[in-house]
């Protein structure tokens, strides 16, 4: 006797490979998306720091002596202008940067100074810039 067609188990087990294929390609597009967003996160946060470390270089004379300016607990910027806007804090694309910025100057090297830039936004993310400016 010839059977013709598909039986109940193979049918169940097309089903059951076809299902799980579809989730499996499911999970993968979902983790794609959430890196395509932190990597669009991250991008931002290190154009908007390095946006703050090109007016250094243009010329905001940093304090002398050491200091940090954080802006989760705004100080607000000295006499000079520094740190530069966007300091303390910047809304972009519905998601609050915040800005840290810390100065050392080099000993025995006047006008040098080492600058680090943090920005932290939600869900615990930091992008961290660091430069080293000579500012005569």
């Amino acid at each position: 006797m010839k059977r013709k067609g598909f039986g109940l188990l193979e049918t169940l087990l097309a089903i059951t490979l076809l299902t799980l294929s579809v989730l499996l390609l499911c999970n993968v597009l979902t983790t794609a998306l959430k890196l395509s967003s932190q990597n669009r996160e991250s991008t931002v946060a290190a154009l908007s720091a390095q946006q703050i470390l090109e007016q250094i270089r243009a010329g905001v004379t940093p304090p002398t002596g050491a200091s940090t300016f954080d802006g989760a607990n705004p100080d607000p910027p000295t006499s000079q202008g520094f740190p530069p806007a966007p300091y303390p804090s910047q809304d972009l694309d519905g998601r609050i940067y915040t800005y840290r910025v810390e100065t050392r100057p080099f000993a025995g090297k006047p006008g040098l100074y080492d600058i680090t830039l943090s920005v932290n936004w939600s869900g615990g993310h930091r992008a961290v810039l660091e430069s080293h400016v000579f500012l005569p």
